[in-house]
């Protein structure tokens, strides 16, 4: 009873990481861990140590903003690594949610310009690590990385995020269906080349967005308020002579999709303004 009850403290106090400025969770929650990793080596065959358990260090500090958060999350999937690899371990083995738990805590903590390129990073890890770790990126590993490019500022950010997008088609295309990108995908692509940071990202963002409401109705990725919203604001930072025809026919197109059942397509505020 009462290793039960630890696991469901470990889970309370890895989701109070993140409605606490400063909380202390994580460390709690490592020390609930290391309190079964002690009962485990004295031989409590009631404790198993496991990947959920340890995923559950990784989600508190991914939810945390102490400083720091993201390196010890790291360190905490490089010490998961490791035993499996060396004791073959399979209980350990980190799984698609333990790396994604250290991209969201780069993305979340880390400075706009290293979180791109540590969530790059961990992922070419994963895809290089293939055959040793059997983990593949999914979804959402794509997307937080899409998110960290969007928000970098880097020069090439929005080149890479649309070669990312391209690389999940492909491997979607390939049959791993949980690479398939969704409308937020394409809203980070959007919102990178709507920044203007590079020269011509007119025709880049106009390009994306009209594959993506020019997509079949069968693969379900539906255009919402904040597509349309980001490639307005992206025409607003134009200097063509055709940006507010260029708005006023997307802004009917937004309209047109709400009025055709999209309600994730009404338009808000934002809009407006």
């Amino acid at each position: 009873t009462m290793i039960k009850i630890t696991t469901v403290l470990m889970a309370a106090w890895s989701r109070r990481a993140v409605k606490r400025e400063g909380s202390r969770a994580p460390h709690v929650v490592e020390r609930f861990l290391q309190r079964l990793i002690k009962e485990q080596d004295h031989g409590n065959q009631l404790v198993t140590i496991n990947t959920s358990l340890y995923n559950k260090v990784l989600d508190a500090w991914a939810n945390s903003n102490e400083e720091g958060s993201a390196e010890r999350n790291e360190q905490i999937l490089m010490r998961m690594e490791q035993m499996f690899l060396q004791d073959e371990n399979e209980c350990v083995k980190p799984d698609v949610s333990s790396y994604n738990a250290v991209i969201k805590a780069y993305v979340k903590n880390g400075n706009r310009y290293m979180a791109a390129t540590k969530a790059a990073s961990i992922i070419q890890r994963m895809e290089n690590q293939l055959d040793t770790m059997g983990v593949s990126p999914n979804r959402r590993s794509y997307n937080l990385l899409l998110y960290a490019f969007a928000n970098s500022n880097l020069e090439d950010a929005a080149s890479h995020a649309e070669d990312i997008l391209h690389r999940m088609w492909a491997r979607y295309q390939d049959g791993d269906a949980f690479c398939k990108p969704d409308t937020n995908s394409y809203n980070q692509v959007l919102t990178a080349w709507a920044r203007g940071n590079s020269a011509g990202f007119e025709d880049h963002m106009q390009t994306i967005y009209e594959e993506l409401v020019n997509l079949p109705e069968e693969m379900a990725i539906r255009p919402n308020a904040d597509t349309f919203n980001a490639v307005m604001g992206g025409w607003l930072k134009s200097d063509n002579p055709s940006t507010l025809e260029r708005i006023r026919s997307i802004l009917k197109t937004m309209e047109h999709s709400y009025a055709s059942g999209n309600d994730a397509a009404k338009p808000d505020r934002v809009t407006i303004n």
